[in-house]
């Protein structure tokens, strides 16, 4: 089979057409048996619905919006300095 190095005929062309011959046909089936078995079933449509159903980022109200402070009672905030 000719490489991208050597494109001339120095492989087996015989070789390269039955391969073309056999692969193209077999692949180009399989991708339409494929396609066809996602269409029957409506995989893509359920995959793209699922996406747009994907909540959104969540906004919080000024209510929701409470600071929480995990420091040790006994010791004194920073920002009041000792």
């Amino acid at each position: 089979m000719p490489t991208f190095s050597e494109l001339g005929l120095s492989g087996d062309p015989v070789r390269v057409a039955e391969q073309i011959d056999v692969t193209v046909p077999f692949y180009s089936g399989m991708a339409y048996s494929l396609g066809a078995l996602l269409t029957k079933h409506k995989v893509i449509d359920r995959i793209v619905s699922s996406l747009r159903r994907l909540p959104g980022p969540e906004v919080f109200e000024q209510e929701g919006a409470e600071v929480e402070c995990v420091a040790d009672a006994e010791k004194s905030p920073a920002h009041e300095g000792k």
